[in-house]
């Protein structure tokens, strides 16, 4: 830690804290949790909006903190300027969802580009193939340094670094990219340390996100994952041959098909589940061929044969099947298995909890299933344009713990304020890896990557954020410098707004960084929070050291930053100072960012940024 005063005690407030930080609430739910009757598709300026018998947030609770938590939970904090904050915060919800959320490669009002976008990444190939190949390249509109464009190869490095720049980017689309690794790393799960290579992955990704982008009903896109060479490697089932009337066949997937693509696990009658869905189902994954180039690097590309394919009828889950190749068979079965009574119970169930509520309860998980029943055909992105301005999502007792990938992206987009920094790596926007965590790499192999209650209950997860925001606090302190040749300066200036008089008054600047980086409205931007950030922008020292020089040990309350006149008088004190973001001289500027990257510290050190709430 820093000896000079700036954040080496801030462990005392930050411990103080947790006494304090976000909770779970159980029970059966409030009143906003009912179930409510099914409803017709509202339309509003000529949209129509599905919004599945979900009860929509009212237009008194859509504000600025409404559209900056589904920011959060679904687009990792997205790149959206304030301006179209509030230009979303005063549309109706059913119409504002609409500009927010969209599977498209680039959504250019969650992810403007900057006046320096000497890349124009949002005129280009948004897939991680297209981007790979961009970024590799030897293009003068690439702003990758020479020395580390192989990393964007994909026969060479692991696919996260390629997906880290495609969510921080802007010019693209951090939602689509949300759901791309929920997809491939949670629900669909494949793993590079099960030997799938990183081509296939790709491939994978992008064929899963061009089914979304092109509005397939999500059991189309669930069959094109399935006859995917990254899941027949991921299984195996690749060697599956029917040949002399035998079966030489691997039941894994087969299982797993069922089970993690659709939800259903066999209840409806466990030993025919076992003995005959299971066994026909490998039946059906019969006879295919992984692609591999002249070099002998497997491509992605995956064919399918009838000479060792099942011939016959085939009785999975009570209901008769035939098809021509395993394609054909796996196409036919997801239209049903969509609809199966398990699938229906379970699916939207796994896709709410995974994505944005870790504390459902039977209140809320029977309007997910009637929405979801009520849905035909299914389709993702409606589904969830739904709950995101249902009062389900903006409840308070709501509440999504972040995984450490999901904090990293969420930092990194919120910290960087162009590409050129993303290039740069300014931030270490792979910072997930020390928390032994990759993306790509799922912690649980195919049954999913680790979960934000898994990180936001681990002290080694804790501390690791702790740290860097402390010992490394350098990450997000410094101003200007030098990387790979390059001269880069920040300008916090560009983005933080203005007061009435003209300056960069420390309590507007304060309140502006906390819904920045916790996005909760100032609910938890108490006492105690706004002293420390108040004494970090106006003087660059921790509030102790402002208060109590001689005794770095002293713990300073609520209740005395309430009470005591001494402290009131410092503290409003510090809130009226100004930050010269503006000025002509260019060290007083430096001053200024590197005060507003301290206060950032402090504030993603506090517990509050390992967990979303509803409201």
């Amino acid at each position: 830690m820093r000896a000079n005063g700036v954040l080496t005690t801030s462990v005392a407030g930050l411990l103080f804290l947790l006494s304090g930080c976000i909770s779970e609430q159980g029970g059966n739910g409030d009143a906003s949790d009912s179930v409510s009757d099914f409803s017709q598709p509202s339309q509003t300026n000529h949209v129509t909006i599905q919004t599945l018998g979900l009860q929509v947030v009212s237009d008194e609770a859509w504000d600025d903190t409404a559209v900056r938590k589904v920011l959060h939970t679904f687009a990792y904090g997205g790149h959206a300027t304030d301006a179209q904050i509030a230009a979303w915060a005063d549309m109706p919800p059913e119409l504002a969802i609409v500009e927010m959320l969209s599977f498209e490669q680039h959504n250019l009002l969650l992810s403007p580009v900057t006046a320096s976008n000497y890349d124009q990444v949002d005129r280009r190939d948004g897939t991680l193939q297209g981007l790979s190949e961009f970024w590799s390249s030897d293009d003068p509109s690439n702003g990758v340094p020479a020395e580390n464009r192989q990393r964007y190869q994909i026969d060479f490095w692991t696919p996260d670094n390629l997906w880290v720049t495609a969510v921080t980017s802007r010019g693209l689309n951090p939602f689509r990219q949300k759901i791309g690794l929920w997809e491939t790393n949670y629900h669909l799960a494949v793993n590079r340390d099960a030997g799938v290579p990183t081509r296939p992955i790709v491939h994978y990704y992008d064929d899963i996100m061009a089914a979304l982008e092109g509005g397939a009903p999500y059991q189309d896109m669930l069959s094109t994952a399935a006859t995917s060479a990254a899941i027949a490697l991921q299984y195996g089932h690749f060697r599956n041959r029917f040949r002399n009337g035998v079966c030489s066949c691997n039941e894994d997937f087969a299982r797993e098909y069922h089970q993690l693509f659709f939800g259903v696990l066999g209840d409806y009658d466990p030993d025919y589940h076992e003995t005959v869905t299971i066994k026909n189902t490998a039946k059906a994954l019969t006879d295919m061929s992984i692609e591999r180039n002249e070099a002998g690097t497997i491509t992605g590309n995956i064919s399918f044969g009838v000479e060792s394919h099942y011939p016959g009828i085939l009785e999975i889950l009570q209901t008769d099947y035939w098809g021509e190749d395993m394609r054909d068979r796996i196409g036919q079965l997801s239209q049903d298995e969509i609809n199966r009574p398990e699938s229906l119970n379970n699916l939207p169930v796994m896709i709410i909890s995974g994505l944005a509520d870790d504390n459902l309860n039977e209140a809320k998980i029977a309007q997910i299933r009637r929405a979801w029943a009520a849905m035909q055909p299914k389709d993702l992105l409606t589904f969830l344009r739904a709950y995101a301005i249902s009062t389900l999502f903006h409840s308070e007792n709501r509440i999504k713990y972040l995984s450490s990938i999901d904090r990293n992206m969420l930092l990194a987009n919120k910290v960087g304020l162009n590409n050129e920094e993303n290039y740069l790596d300014l931030h270490q926007t792979l910072g997930y890896r020390q928390e032994d965590v990759q993306a790509f790499h799922p912690t649980h192999n195919v049954f999913g990557n680790q979960t934000g209650i898994e990180a936001s209950s681990s002290a080694d997860v804790f501390r690791n954020n702790y740290n860097r925001v402390t010992s490394g606090d350098w990450r997000y302190r410094r101003a200007s410098g030098e990387a790979f040749g390059r001269l880069w300066e920040r300008d916090w200036g560009s983005v933080v707004p203005v007061g009435q008089g003209g300056e960069y008054v420390v309590r507007n600047v304060a309140e502006w960084l906390w819904n920045r980086f916790i996005g909760d409205g100032l609910k938890h931007f108490g006492p105690l929070e706004r002293a420390h950030v108040y004494a970090l922008l106006a003087s660059n020292r921790d509030l102790i050291y402002l208060v109590s020089p001689e005794d770095l040990t002293r713990v300073i309350t609520s209740s005395e930053l309430e009470k005591e006149p001494a402290l009131i008088a410092l503290v409003d004190n510090l809130s009226n100072q100004s930050l010269s973001l503006a000025s002509s001289d260019s060290d007083e500027r430096h001053y200024a960012n590197e005060r507003i990257g301290q206060a950032i510290n402090f504030i993603v050190a506090t517990p509050y940024i390992f967990a979303q709430e509803g409201r």
